[in-house]
């Protein structure tokens, strides 16, 4: 496996300050990552992984990411939750389509 390298667009101190601040576990871990890549240079990918507990393939992506967008990279990184733009029906069309399935269901009992 080949050494990794980070593109320093932040210095070490920065990077450290930015994993103290985060509140996030997956970006603490995605910048915990990075530091000790930018931090431990010639380190292979697979110690990396072994030390922090991942994947290999979870070591490249952020550094990937990283390298190619510079530290605003994980800005719109958010899982999970309610996709507005490709909902078919709006939160009050669900509630009214759910409460006449529900009606119905009171019927058949």
């Amino acid at each position: 496996m080949k050494q990794l390298k980070t593109v320093p667009h932040l210095r070490d101190n920065e990077l450290l300050q930015r994993l103290s601040k985060e509140k996030d576990l997956r970006a603490f871990r995605d910048w915990q990552i990075i530091t000790a890549v930018q931090t431990h240079t010639g380190k292979k990918a697979e110690e990396i992984a072994s030390v922090l507990g991942v994947s290999i393939s979870k070591v490249y992506h952020p550094i990937q990411q990283y390298n190619q967008l510079g530290p605003s990279w994980r800005t719109n990184k958010k899982r999970g939750g309610r996709r507005e733009a490709r909902s078919l029906m709006t939160l009050e069309e669900e509630s009214k389509i759910l409460k006449q399935i529900e009606k119905q269901w009171q019927r058949k009992k």
